[in-house]
């Protein structure tokens, strides 16, 4: 089965006949915005015609690390949402540029980005990139949003997948004239009908809440790290039975990183008194709990993460 062929284009194509491609492509990404201020003088007419083409579209955003994903994400979200977004419309970030930043700040920016669009759309965005800026860790916890990579030295479906992924969804192959203008050209990884299905999934039966269990670790200051999947969580609580074994409540200083450490000092947690429970101000986010012991660390403390 032959791979669904597509572009990508910006205003750098100026007046672009997209008459020329109804029936040749079945997918284009626009460029719709560019750091904080920047909106792309041709998106409204592009996001227009490509959905008058009838044709799957994405929107994507060229993203500068350094002014954060929340006002990035924000300026994005409102321009695009301004022309129309529609069930089946795709959403990208291109993600290229440090601004100086160290890998690990560039790959925070941009699962956060990544975090915030999906939180407010509902739609998994895309991550455009390429081969050495991956390999230099800038992409560092991507690895389950799809992959757009930019390598113009491989065959048009052949390109080498750099970690953090294991496979791709779209690969940007090389450029081709399209009237008086170059566009860059692209395949998703599927024929039309698989990209169709991509682009606007089958709602998922609701699953019950995963829920992670386990004790934290005994001894004063003892600190026990507990891993959170990206949004699959809601709250932490913390339970224990020190009337039973005639000790006091248990004392604890608890940080939920979701971007930034929120610290909550300090937690008690009294068998008397039921389950202590702290929510997570942002799920989508939340990725890491990290608890302290502020007591003896004598007293057994369960938690559970649901």
């Amino acid at each position: 089965m032959a791979n669904a062929a597509g572009i990508d284009l910006s205003s750098y194509q100026p007046s672009f006949d997209w008459s020329a491609e109804k029936g040749r492509i079945s997918f284009a990404f626009i460029k719709a915005t560019e750091g904080t201020t920047i909106r792309d003088p041709s998106f409204a007419a592009n996001w227009q015609r490509a959905k008058d083409i009838g044709i799957v579209r994405g929107a994507y955003h060229f993203g500068h690390p350094g002014n954060g994903a929340a006002t990035e994400a924000t300026a994005f979200l409102d321009t695009v949402r301004a022309h129309g977004l529609n069930a089946g419309d795709l959403l990208a970030l291109d993600l290229e540029v440090s601004d100086g930043l160290g890998p690990a700040r560039v790959a925070e920016y941009a699962r956060n980005w990544c975090a915030d669009v999906h939180k407010a759309t509902g739609h998994t965005p895309v991550v455009y990139t390429f081969l050495s800026f991956a390999q230099q860790g800038n992409c560092a916890g991507l690895g389950h949003y799809p992959l757009w990579i930019a390598e113009p030295s491989a065959p048009a479906g052949r390109p080498v997948v750099p970690r953090p992924w294991s496979a791709w969804k779209f690969h940007q192959y090389g450029t081709a004239p399209v009237g008086s203008n170059t566009v860059d050209v692209d395949v998703f990884n599927g024929g039309t009908a698989a990209l169709k299905a991509f682009a606007n999934p089958a709602p998922s039966p609701k699953e019950e809440a995963e829920v992670q269990t386990g004790s934290l670790s005994n001894g004063a200051s003892a600190v026990t790290a507990i891993a959170v999947p990206f949004g699959s969580a809601k709250e932490i609580g913390f339970a224990c039975d020190n009337g039973r074994q005639g000790l006091a409540s248990a004392r604890l200083r608890v940080a939920v990183w979701d971007g930034h450490w929120q610290v909550h000092d300090p937690v008690v947690v009294d068998g008397s008194k039921g389950q202590t429970v702290i929510k997570f101000g942002d799920p989508s986010r939340t990725s890491v709990v990290s608890v302290e012991r502020l007591d003896a660390g004598s007293v057994n403390v369960g938690y559970q993460v649901s």
